[in-house]
């Protein structure tokens, strides 16, 4: 069993348990979760509860999760199921009862065990959009390159996204570029071997709406 607990600098208190359970061969395959959340505000305004009970078989998964967030009850079921080593398709489904919506999801990914490169396909039926994404492995532990087709069927709108990713010996480097020409780039460095304190840094330029934005931070432990 693992209890995970913490609170921030609003009094937000979120505490989490998790516990592996040998359901069938001796194997710790049925995992239940409990998750809380409280809030100084209390009510509708944060605060909530939910358990989480997954179950993970030789070629699918089964998740399901009960609870109380946001003044209603919630609810929420998920499958996934490998067709062939390759090819795997998963779907969900979640009610929220405070607002008396459902939403559902679906998801297929193709990946080629001996290759070096994977493609998914997700389908978002609340807000209507699908997401197409490919990865390619360029370099083992180096390099990576990305790109997302995000389009709605009903609307027609579309946009598309270009990514790489870049490990170096000490720092990682992380940048995108979508359709409209922005800019993203984030770049994290470990001040020492071994981890323990990380430097942040991240860039945006968006040329479209003449914005420019840069942060930094610095990342102790974990």
């Amino acid at each position: 069993m693992t209890v995970l607990g913490n609170t921030d600098i609003d009094g937000v208190m979120e505490g989490r348990l998790f516990k592996l359970i040998s359901a069938f061969g001796g194997k710790n395959n049925l995992t239940t979760k409990l998750h809380c959340v409280a809030t100084p505000q209390g009510g509708t305004e944060g605060d909530m509860l939910t358990v989480e009970s997954e179950y993970a078989g030789s070629t699918f998964s089964v998740t399901s999760k009960y609870g109380s967030a946001y003044g209603g009850s919630l609810f929420d079921f998920s499958y996934a199921q490998a067709i062939t080593p390759n090819f795997v398709v998963a779907g969900s489904g979640m009610w929220v009862g405070a607002q008396k919506q459902t939403s559902n999801q679906f998801y297929m990914r193709y990946a080629p065990l001996t290759s070096d490169w994977s493609t998914s396909l997700t389908w978002v039926g609340l807000q209507n959009l699908a997401f197409l994404h490919y990865k390619k492995i360029v370099t083992p532990s180096r390099v990576t390159l990305g790109a997302e087709l995000m389009f709605s069927p009903t609307t027609l709108d579309s946009q598309c996204t270009l990514g790489a990713e870049f490990n170096l010996t000490q720092s990682t480097v992380k940048t995108a570029v979508d359709g409209g020409g922005k800019v993203q780039t984030t770049v994290s460095t470990q001040l020492a071997r071994g981890g323990g304190a990380n430097m942040l840094f991240s860039a945006e330029v968006d040329w479209m709406k003449d914005s420019f934005k840069f942060g930094y931070g610095l990342q102790i432990g974990g």
